[in-house]
């Protein structure tokens, strides 16, 4: 008869990781190292959603064990819970967490059957999304890109007077230079060429 205890798997881990105890099955050790991973995806991309996607990839083909949606789900949860590894940085993390936690109120009021609880959730999410994510008429500031600058050497267009040996100048130049790799102490102020 199995006994009923409300010590969870990352209960476990906690304590093994403090020293209460003394050593983790198979199993646990399997899930530590996919909560490690997991801890190392969401500090690395900061999004919960991308972090659980590239788990169950890796947990597949390594001896962590393949991850279904809902574990890998949970590895990342008890990571961040366990290993506190929220990146405080990232916003999207943060909103992507909220909304989550938004459906799945939604999911429980819905089966509840409480219509009123239901409607408020529904307009906090509909708030989440228009503060976060704008509307429709916003203008989705990360696809914007600064404009292409170009910058070339005319000399005609400014009219200035070019030296007689301009080009031995440049190959001068551009061989001292091709002989080794250039760093910031390297670099030099423009030299004002004149006659």
């Amino acid at each position: 008869m199995k006994r009923l205890t409300t010590h969870s798997e990352a209960d476990a881990i906690e304590d093994f990781l403090a020293g209460k105890l003394a050593q983790l099955s198979p199993a646990l050790q399997r899930k530590l190292k996919r909560m490690e991973t997991a801890a190392d995806l969401v500090r690395k991309y900061g999004s919960r959603t991308k972090a659980v996607a590239m788990l169950r990839r890796l947990a597949e083909y390594t001896e962590m064990g393949a991850a279904s949606q809902a574990t890998a789900y949970r590895d990342v949860d008890d990571a961040i819970t366990v290993l506190g590894t929220a990146p405080r940085e990232s916003r999207d993390f943060y909103v992507d967490r909220l909304l989550e936690m938004s459906f799945s109120s939604h999911a429980k009021a819905t089966e509840a059957q409480d219509w009123r609880a239901v409607a408020a959730i529904e307009k906090n999410i509909a708030g989440i999304i228009k503060d976060f994510m704008g509307d429709k008429e916003a203008v989705d500031w990360s696809k914007l890109q600064p404009p292409r600058i170009l910058v070339g050497f005319m000399p005609e267009l400014l009219n200035v007077p070019m030296p007689e040996n301009l080009e031995e100048q440049v190959a001068q130049l551009l061989k001292k230079k091709r002989g080794k790799h250039l760093t910031i102490e390297d670099a030099e102020d423009a030299q004002i060429i004149t006659e």
